[in-house]
Parts: structure tokens; C-alpha cells; sequence
């Protein structure tokens, strides 16, 4: 028998059933204490510390990415992250419901680390924002880099960008992964005008926007304690690797571009991924800009990353022949994770 006086600890509460009942209906009852625990977590009641609450797992089958447009419908598989540009979107929450119908999972694109040319790029020169070149490279033609991230012109930035996201996501009742570009600082001049180079203390103001939005939408009850949420690490591996030995949050999908040719970068992903339970998309190109990769290097990456996605032309971010490898491949997050996700231990 489960009475009125059983507890259900939540945090910093105690949730107990409204009423004595006996067996098999003290299961109802303590389900209504955990949905009040779950509500409470919602809305920000709970200690977040001590929360614990079921965790949510998203097979993942591969990678489908247009970061111009977006990949049509018809060719989005089950399981599949999801990558698109929200700005060529008239009806962004009808796509994210799309997506989802379709059992796979959307993850929206920001240039983030750099600016579109015109009113992005202008607003942030008009604040005081020094702002570079992105190099040699096909995206010169239409981004520039932002040179300090800490400006808080720069954080205001963000914090609309993901919280018009999350708040798309919250409406449409979806998941979504999000990802940061150009965050990392690729050691080769035609990439960068490289006269700031980012320390660690700069980049961390964009995870703690994140962190930041992400909770207070929970805090409202905008998004469900079941709703996935969370970061894309996107080429800046050593970034993340202290990162997560400092506990922040995790991201849910670690993915690297030209694996090939930055190897000790992308071990360090290997090791986070395997240490942390982190699926793991390696990108490569038929055809980059600074190279051609070989046969047997591709086959060296594809012996360690979760999927291998080789696209066509690196200024043609679409598509591409993809190959599951032997790392991990289920998205497995903490709901509410911002709130009371557990810490998981540092990959030795």
C-alpha cells in the first residue's frame, strides 16, 4: 500500500499521493508524485542538483545536412540528424514537426563564431565589434569573423539567435539540436586573419548563453523535462575536453570536419565520445580546400568515428556516401539536463 504518507523526494520537495490507496493502484499514485516532481522541475521548483529523472535515447542512422537551405523531406531517413539553415525557412516549426514526424532529428545551423555580411555583421561593427576576415576560403564571399566574442554585443547576439530557436522548438513540441560555427581557430592562414587568436575564456561566453536560455525556458515550462535540447561540439575538441572536465554540460553530438588532415584534434574526440557517450560524425570531402584525403585515411577515420560522411565539394555542404563505424550512435541525453543532469566522469 502506498498512503498518504509515502514520499517521493524531488530535489529540495517532497511529493506525496493525495490519497491512501492499496495495490495495483499505488502505481497511479506515485506516478502523480513523479509528474508532480516532473512539473516542478519545469518550472524550476526542484533543487537542481538533486533531480534525477528518466534519460531520453535517439538512435542515430546518419547525418543529412544543407547548412544553405535545407535537406527536402523526401530524402530525410529515420534516425538521421537533421542540419538546416532556419533562414531559408519561411515556416521553421512546421519543418521542425516534419523532421520529427519523420523520426529524426533537427539540428539548426548559426554561423555563430562569424557574421553574415550586411545588417548581422553591420549591427555588431556599430557596437564597437572588431571583426576580421574568414580568409581565402568560398565563405570570405559572405561572412566575416568575429574577432571578440566576450563583447557583449557579441552575447546578446546569441542569446537571440537560441532563444529563438529553443523557443521554435518549444512550440512545435520538438527536439533540437543546435550548433555553433566557427568557434574553432584552424592553424592555417588562408582560413583566418588570425590577429585575435580565441582563448578559452572567450569561447565559454557562448555555452554560457546557451546554458543560460536553455534554462530559463525550463524554468518557464516552455520546454518538457522530456524535450532534448542541447549543443552540437563542432570542431573545437580541446575547447570541450576542459569544458567538460570543469562539469559543464555535455554536448549530445560531437562532430569534425577534415578529420584527416587535424588528427590530434580528432582523437581528442574519439576520447571524449568514447568517454562520455558521445556519438561521434566525422566530415570529409571529396574535394577541400586544402587538400585531397587518401584512401587509407578515410579508412583510419572511419575506424574510429560513429558515422563518416564524405560530401562531394566543401563548398557544397550537402549530402554525401556515409559509413557507420564501430563508435557510439545513440544520442542519449538527461531530460532537463540543464537542471539536473548528472555529471559524467572525465574520459581518462
Amino acid at each position: 500500500m502506498l498512503g498518504r504518507g509515502a514520499e517521493i523526494r524531488c530535489g529540495g520537495s517532497t511529493y506525496r499521493p493525495l490519497l491512501a490507496v492499496r495495490r495495483p493502484g499505488d502505481r497511479a499514485a506515485r506516478w502523480l508524485a513523479v509528474g508532480m516532481c516532473l512539473l516542478a522541475v519545469a518550472n524550476g521548483r526542484a533543487d537542481a542538483q538533486d533531480c534525477k529523472v528518466a534519460s531520453v535515447a535517439r538512435p542515430l542512422t546518419g547525418y543529412n545536412a544543407n547548412i544553405e537551405t535545407y535537406p527536402a523531406l523526401a530524402s530525410i531517413k529515420l534516425g538521421e540528424l537533421v542540419e538546416f539553415n532556419p533562414k531559408a525557412l519561411a515556416d521553421v516549426g512546421g519543418y521542425l514537426r516534419n523532421v520529427t514526424g519523420r523520426g529524426a532529428i533537427p539540428e539548426w545551423y548559426w554561423a555563430g563564431g562569424n557574421c553574415n555580411k550586411g545588417a548581422d555583421c553591420n549591427s555588431l561593427a556599430l557596437a564597437g565589434v572588431p571583426l576580421g576576415s574568414t580568409g581565402t576560403a568560398e565563405w570570405n564571399t559572405g561572412e566575416r569573423r568575429i574577432d571578440d566574442l566576450a563583447r557583449p554585443a557579441v552575447i546578446a547576439r546569441a542569446e537571440k539567435e537560441m532563444e529563438r530557436a529553443l523557443g521554435e522548438a518549444a512550440k512545435a513540441g520538438t527536439d533540437l539540436v543546435f550548433r555553433i560555427d566557427n568557434l574553432h581557430d584552424l592553424d592555417d592562414s588562408r582560413f583566418y586573419d588570425r590577429r585575435h587568436v580565441r582563448d578559452y575564456a572567450e569561447l565559454v561566453t557562448m555555452t554560457n548563453a546557451w546554458s543560460r536560455v536553455e534554462n530559463r525556458l525550463r524554468q518557464q515550462g516552455l520546454l518538457r523535462p522530456g524535450q532534448m535540447t542541447g549543443l552540437t561540439a563542432h570542431n573545437n575538441f580541446a575547447f570541450w575536453q576542459r569544458r567538460l572536465a570543469e562539469g559543464a554540460a555535455p554536448p549530445i553530438v560531437l562532430r569534425f570536419e577534415n578529420p584527416t588532415q587535424f588528427v590530434a584534434e580528432f582523437d581528442i574526440g574519439v576520447r571524449l565520445s568514447n568517454g562520455y557517450n558521445i556519438p561521434l560524425i566525422a566530415v570529409e570531402f571529396e574535394q577541400g580546400h586544402l587538400y585531397r584525403p587518401t584512401t587509407q585515411a578515410l579508412r583510419e577515420v572511419a575506424a574510429k568515428a560513429g558515422v563518416l560522411v564524405v560530401m562531394a565539394n566543401e563548398d557544397n555542404y550537402v549530402g554525401g556516401k556515409q559509413t557507420l563505424g564501430p563508435g557510439g550512435r545513440a544520442i542519449t541525453w538527461p531530460s532537463a539536463a540543464a537542471l539536473c543532469g548528472p555529471k559524467p566522469t572525465p574520459p581518462k
